[in-house]
């Protein structure tokens, strides 16, 4: 025989089965159940990553900043590098033998064109910013002497004098040693 369905009551419930098996009600933690507990148990592990990520932009900012400065440096000193080949040219193309390129330029002065070139060389050496002791220095040598040497800005020249050969000067850009 069937069970009857009974109607429901005004505010029974609309699902009762007098046939529907029933058992124990499972228990859910209360914990679970609580708002917000999840997001509480979120919270540390979100500060963590916003942590890591606030450490990670502070490093790659400090790296751009000292890579843009790095560049402006090596910019800046490409700027300050003089042109050799031009400069020597400028100021003694006729007066002295000038070979080379814009980092390193060979001058040779004769001692028959000695008197001539000496003011070109003057004007060189101090817009090379070599101190004016140098070209006394270069007037003085002998052939005993060997080579010497000397530092202006952003370039060297190293020179030797022999009779036969003249005053020979070696010019190099970049920094001074």
């Amino acid at each position: 025989m069937t069970t009857p369905i009974i109607p429901p009551d005004n505010g029974a419930d609309p699902f009762y089965h007098p046939d529907a098996p029933t058992g124990p009600v499972p228990v859910i933690a209360p914990d679970a159940m609580a708002p917000g507990s999840s997001a509480r148990s979120r919270t540390p592990i979100l500060l963590a990553v916003i942590g890591v990520l606030t450490v990670a932009l502070g490093v790659v900012t400090a790296l751009w900043v000292s890579t843009s400065n790095q560049l402006a440096a090596t910019e800046s000193a490409k700027a300050a590098t003089p042109n050799l080949i031009e400069v020597a040219e400028r100021h003694l193309g006729d007066t002295a033998v000038v070979t080379g390129d814009s980092d390193s330029v060979s001058v040779v002065v004769f001692d028959s064109g000695a008197a001539k070139a000496q003011p070109g060389l003057r004007a060189m050496l101090d817009e090379l910013g070599f101190s004016s002791a140098v070209l006394d220095r270069m007037g003085q040598t002998r052939a005993l002497d060997g080579t010497r040497d000397a530092e202006g800005r952003n370039c060297n020249v190293t020179w030797t004098y022999h009779p036969d050969d003249g005053l020979q000067m070696v010019f190099e850009a970049g920094p001074v040693k």
